[in-house]
């Protein structure tokens, strides 16, 4: 049995009232138990296809930044791995957190706030976090191994000439990065509205069905 939102003067007599956390996993159990499985899919692998995602598109940016540094095969692991476990485990948590489980719960009534709060984690975990880190590891690799020309510490024209240069290849891909970002967190989170509406339907039908069933036997 999953859980129905109720205010307080509607519910009835043998109601069991849960807190916040108790509800919400009442409502996971309920959603891996619904039968057709598919119907569910978005619950079920949503949340992995952002992170994946997420964790996919930061890797390509760490990408871009070591051929510009001209890294090869030095640091590989020491890049890669903070830059892709960070962003791909904490999208994943702030997204069921701030959004899936809002929608399990009905408290943010706003669709389009649910949407930009998919928007806003998806681009922060995907583009802004590696945008900001990979330059700072990427170059105290480079630094380490001379692998390119690193400008003084007080030389920021000469760190914002070597950034462009960098980042040149990378910028021309960035919008469609951007935007395949938002479609998809979009995407996911409506989907994830939808599947909610089916199955809370389903809830609605088996209360009424209940409460008739008890108002017979009453009478």
């Amino acid at each position: 049995m999953a859980v129905l939102r109720r205010a307080s003067e509607d519910l009835p007599k043998n109601a069991v009232i849960l807190d916040t956390n108790e509800a919400i996993r009442f409502q996971w159990n309920y959603i891996f138990d619904y039968q057709p499985k598919y119907e569910m899919w978005p619950f079920r692998y949503g949340l992995p296809m952002l992170s994946i995602f997420a964790g996919a598109s930061t890797m390509y940016i760490n990408s871009c930044f070591r051929q510009g540094y001209r890294l090869k095969q030095y640091g590989r692991v020491a890049s890669y791995l903070p830059l892709t476990v960070a962003p791909t485990f904490l999208g994943f948590i702030l997204q069921r957190k701030c959004v899936t489980d809002e929608i399990l719960l009905q408290t943010v009534p706003c669709p389009l706030c649910l949407y930009s709060r998919a928007v806003g984690i998806q681009l922060a975990a995907g583009i802004l976090y590696p945008m900001g880190l990979a330059p700072i590891g990427n170059i105290m690799i480079a630094l380490r191994y001379a692998t390119v020309r690193i400008p003084e510490i007080k030389d920021f024209k000469g760190h914002l000439t070597l950034f462009k240069k960098v980042t040149k290849p990378l910028i021309s891909r960035l919008p469609y990065l951007v935007c395949a970002h938002m479609i998809t967190a979009v995407f996911i989170t409506n989907r994830e509205m939808k599947a909610f509406t089916c199955f809370y339907d389903k809830l609605l039908r088996e209360e009424e069905a209940i409460t008739e069933m008890s108002k017979s036997y009453e009478s």
